[in-house]
């Protein structure tokens, strides 16, 4: 499983390989009976707003929804070829990034790729609210590293930490107390 995402303890999600969903309502994991994307699509991330509003992404661009009853998948999504994250504020307001640093939003009705692309994969978002909306990916190595926030209106770079070499999640508890973890042990 490659992501897991609750919005209280007896409502976990976790996502994974060959489209694998599973849901933990307090108590037990469960499985559920269908595969999404696909035998051979890979589930990369989830996120929601709220019990009946989560999401999961993946490879070949797959989206899939839950309303509080069952998944669906999303069939016109913002047209990026593989996800790696998702991070919805309310079921009108949902970010997915992926390959070659492209965003995509979800406005309640339709889908748009956001104009301008991050220096590398997008692999992380996290916010507080659809104003405050961090971004990071890359790779110290070849300078493409980058951390960039949402204010609303557009994104903005953000200073990025000396320590950190390769990003693969971000969270936090507010907009001043954010926290980035490396594939290499940082955490930031």
């Amino acid at each position: 499983y490659s992501g897991v995402w609750g919005s209280s303890s007896s409502d976990v999600w976790a996502v994974g390989e060959y489209g694998r969903v599973m849901h933990f309502d307090g108590s037990a994991w469960t499985a559920l009976p269908e595969r999404f994307g696909g035998s051979s699509e890979k589930l990369t991330a989830v996120s929601g707003s709220s019990a009946s509003d989560v999401w999961a992404v993946g490879n070949q661009g797959t989206i899939i929804h839950y309303d509080g009853a069952r998944f669906s998948t999303v069939t016109m999504g913002p047209g990026i070829k593989s996800l790696a994250c998702v991070w919805a504020a309310s079921p009108n307001d949902v970010w997915v990034g992926g390959v070659d640093g492209k965003l995509g939003h979800f406005d309640g009705t339709r889908w748009t790729l956001w104009p301008e692309a991050m220096p590398k994969e997008v692999v992380a978002l996290w916010g507080t609210g659809s104003s405050d909306v961090w971004a990071t990916g890359g790779w110290d190595i070849d300078k493409s590293l980058f951390v960039s926030r949402w204010n609303g209106s557009s994104w903005k770079a953000q200073t990025t930490p000396a320590s950190l070499t390769y990003p693969a999640s971000i969270s936090g508890s507010g907009p001043n107390d954010v926290w980035i973890g490396g594939h290499y042990g940082e955490l930031v």
